[in-house]
C-alpha cells in the first residue's frame, strides 16, 4: 500500500512539474502567455496589479499599482506576483539583460520569465 502511495505522489509531482514547465516555457518551446504563467501559480500566491516599464537598469516607471518590494540588491522594485513589466529600452534587472520590447512577469517560483503577450 505504501509503495502505491509513493508512486502516486511521485507521479503527481512529476505531472505538476511538467505542467509548470510547459506553462512557464522551456528552452525547447516558445515563451508562455501571461495568463498561462499566472494559471501555474500555487493557490497560496496572492497576485498584485502592478504594470511597470523598465526604462533603465533596475529603473522603473510604474503605471498602475503601488506595490514595491525590496530586491536582492536592496533596491525597491515592482517585482511581485502578477506584475506586468515591459522593457522599454535594453536594460537589465539584477544583472540579467533584456532587449527592448520584452514582456516579463514572475513565475510561481518568483523568477522573472518572458511572456509572449499580456493575454
Amino acid at each position: 500500500m505504501a509503495t502505491i502511495t509513493r508512486r502516486a505522489a511521485a507521479a503527481a509531482s512529476l505531472a505538476a512539474l511538467t505542467i509548470t514547465a510547459a506553462a512557464c516555457g522551456s528552452s525547447s518551446s516558445s515563451p508562455p502567455t501571461y495568463s498561462q504563467v499566472v494559471a501555474s501559480y500555487p493557490r497560496s500566491i496572492t497576485t498584485c496589479n502592478v504594470v511597470a516599464d523598465l526604462i533603465g537598469d533596475n529603473h522603473w516607471y510604474i503605471h498602475e499599482g503601488s506595490t514595491m518590494v525590496v530586491g536582492d540588491n536592496g533596491q525597491l522594485t515592482p517585482l511581485c506576483y502578477g506584475t506586468k513589466i515591459t522593457v522599454k529600452t535594453a536594460a537589465s534587472i539584477n544583472g540579467q539583460k533584456y532587449a527592448a520590447g520584452t514582456m516579463l512577469t514572475l513565475d510561481g517560483n518568483g523568477k522573472l520569465v518572458q511572456v509572449t503577450s499580456w493575454r
